[in-house]
């Protein structure tokens, strides 16, 4: 996929195709394109052209970062393993507020940060929408 069509992908609001799409579904589709990009990005092929494209890799970031902490993250993304990554999310009910799809906060979130934070073990999401975390992908 082209990178205009990732981003057609991952914005569009309303799928004609599919009217049971909300906003939430929109963000599950950012996510994916983010993760394929942070994929992409700290692939070995990448790495290793990275003294030919890193101008053109950093002149869309607007950040504080200093070019050594950039390749410092860089580098422990590609190192860490995907089988053994911690990935939370927070959860909620879905409901409709002024025409907006929102996820209304659950209960159940501070037991996914205790989860994250190694206080907890963790625990897979039981529903769509419902919180947790996992190992793995």
């Amino acid at each position: 996929m082209s990178g205009h069509r990732a981003l057609i992908y991952s914005r569009i609001r309303e799928n004609q195709l599919d009217p049971g799409e909300s906003d939430i579904t929109r963000g599950e589709r950012q996510q994916r394109v983010t993760q394929a990009l942070l994929d992409r990005i700290t692939s070995f092929y990448t790495f290793s052209r990275l003294p030919m494209i890193a101008d053109d890799l950093v002149r869309p970031l607007a950040t504080d970062l200093s070019a050594g902490q950039i390749i410092a993250l860089g580098w422990t993304k590609f190192r860490a393993a995907d089988d053994k990554s911690l990935r939370c999310r927070l959860g909620g009910d879905p409901a409709i507020i002024s025409g907006v799809s929102v996820l209304q906060s659950s209960e159940d979130n501070a037991l996914t940060v205790a989860m994250f934070t190694g206080d907890s073990a963790p625990q897979r999401p039981t529903g769509a929408f419902a919180p947790g975390c996992f190992v793995g992908r």
